[in-house]
């Protein structure tokens, strides 16, 4: 993670465009996100990043990560006040 870190760094200093995106229209902020790097995504909202960008299948660097690790849930019957 250091090194991903340091790499971002240098990027950004050197310019790179933050809100640049791939075929899929994916952006280093979306991808950060994706992978649940907090640091990473602070530092691109830091340099510009598009809070509210998308990819072509309505992705967001905040709904990405739920799409590869289960959400909890709550049990049938559950209090939910106990959830938060």
């Amino acid at each position: 993670m250091i090194h991903t870190l340091h790499t971002t760094l240098h990027t950004l200093a050197a310019g790179a465009d933050v809100n640049a995106q791939d075929q899929i229209e994916d952006s280093p902020y979306l991808l950060a996100g994706a992978r649940g790097h907090v640091a990473i995504l602070r530092m691109k909202l830091a340099a510009g990043a598009d809070l509210k960008s998308m990819n072509r299948y309505g992705g967001t660097a905040l709904t990405h990560p739920t799409a590869y690790k289960p959400a909890p849930t709550i049990a049938a019957g559950a209090n939910v006040s106990d959830h938060l």
